[in-house]
């Protein structure tokens, strides 16, 4: 059993972690935030599994690292346009009307 209640502390300090280092992903927090307990191995055992179990490929303990191994990266072809939206003009005289290309009336309201 853990000695160590980890939990909301935890969760909010790896939330912390990522919106300060957006580029250290979910494995550079989690490495950041369990640093301290990779010293005990089976401590780290324990939670490098309950991690896995949520999602969160770790590898706490005896010099392992979090990692992830990612699929090869492939060009995607080249965007091509689905469809147009076109502004609709404003109609003369009023402030909340407009009107399509195809003669639709809009009214802006505000909510």
């Amino acid at each position: 059993s853990l000695g160590y209640p980890y939990s909301t502390r935890e969760a909010v300090a790896l939330v912390k972690h990522i919106q300060a280092f957006p580029h250290d992903g979910v494995l550079g927090a989690a490495a950041n935030i369990f640093a301290f307990d990779a010293h005990q191995p089976a401590l780290a055992a324990q939670l490098a599994s309950v991690l896995r179990r949520h999602g969160i490929p770790a590898g706490l303990g005896s010099g392992a690292q979090f990692a992830v191994r990612l699929a090869e990266e492939k060009p995607l072809p080249p965007a091509e346009p689905l469809e147009s939206w076109r502004l609709a003009a404003p109609v003369a005289g009023s402030a909340t009307a407009f009107a399509t290309a195809d003669g639709v009336l809009l009214e802006a309201t505000s909510v």
